[in-house]
């Protein structure tokens, strides 16, 4: 599957394993693509220039997509997934991106990825989303300054750097290379 850079993607994905794989190649490969289109990379060079370390340069993405992006779900049956490049012309044009937690997903990521900080997504069941599996994504990014992996889940604005929803199910995938 090719993904353009720039651009919204709208799928019909079944609420099976099967789907869920389906979701988070996409999110995987938009997150990889991110890293050459170059608006990604300025953007995150300009929101982590001054820090040095890993866990300031990891707070400055987390707050920077929480702060400029506000949560509206997909409508109807379909999954959309929008591009880090489509998501900063958003916030830059209008002062807000927006989008649900696979769009929050994919900006962290791809700004994380773009500076070379290790990334990875998690799928987690979350308690208080319903009773079905899978609900939820966030990334974890490591800061390879005390060698652990921090959760950014910047769509639950209220939790903070490091922590997410309660969850009776998690799966962690593969770091994106």
């Amino acid at each position: 599957m090719r993904y353009a850079i720039g651009r919204q993607y709208q799928y019909e994905i079944e609420d099976t394993e099967l789907g869920l794989d389906r979701k988070l190649t996409i999110i995987r490969d938009l997150i990889r693509q991110s890293r050459h289109d170059g608006i990604t990379g300025d953007v995150a060079y300009r929101i982590t220039y001054t820090y040095t370390d890993d866990a300031s340069r990891i707070s400055a993405v987390y707050y920077w997509v929480r702060d400029n992006m506000r949560f509206i779900p997909d409508s109807g049956a379909d999954d959309v997934f929008v591009s880090s490049h489509r998501q900063i012309g958003r916030i830059m044009h209008t002062g807000e991106g927006y989008g649900d937690c696979d769009d929050y997903t994919i900006l962290t990521g791809s700004l994380l990825h773009s500076i070379g900080i290790p990334i990875r997504p998690v799928v987690v069941s979350a308690v208080h989303e319903g009773s079905g599996d899978w609900n939820h994504v966030y990334i974890e990014a490591l800061d390879r300054g005390s060698g652990t992996w921090v959760i950014l889940d910047p769509v639950r604005k209220n939790r903070g750097i490091g922590r997410t929803s309660p969850y009776t199910k998690r799966r962690v995938y593969p770091v994106i290379q």
